[in-house]
């Protein structure tokens, strides 16, 4: 006798804003990961290097969010958040991605001393383009 397996649950209206909503189509990755550039888009803006610290790969970045939960109801609605996030998620994009961010990380004390601010604008349009596929012109 074959046993009875329960429909799959529905994904919540939280869980595909989480998920899906912030999926880019074209490059297969998760946006909010560009969050992880707060500090950097900050201390551009604020000419401020003290701001700075470095920057989570991608894994890194969603297994922290791996108990992601409603802010309405404070309940972990979403199981194997970073798993469902992996799955979906451009492998190759992600490798560069994580490459940039160790390259940041590694010239992040020099960039401190030197007070660079060019480095930190570039650094930041070229993750915007491996997330967004995108380019970023907000720097003259």
């Amino acid at each position: 006798m074959s046993e009875i397996k329960p429909p799959e649950k529905e994904k919540s209206e939280f869980e595909s804003g989480a998920i899906d909503k912030h999926f880019n189509p074209e490059t297969k990755v998760h946006t909010d990961v560009i969050n992880a550039w707060t500090c950097v888009n900050f201390a551009i803006m604020m000419e401020h290097v003290p701001f700075l610290h470095e920057i989570p790969t991608y894994e890194e970045y969603f297994k922290k969010k791996e108990k992601a939960y409603d802010e309405n109801t404070g309940e972990n609605v979403i199981e194997n958040f970073f798993d469902k996030i992996m799955a979906k998620t451009d492998k190759k994009r992600i490798a560069r991605y994580n490459a940039l961010v160790k390259k940041f990380n590694e010239s992040l004390p020099t960039i401190i001393k030197e007070e660079n601010y060019e480095a930190l604008k570039e650094f930041h349009k070229k993750a915007y383009e491996i997330i967004t596929g995108k380019l970023l012109f907000i720097y003259k």
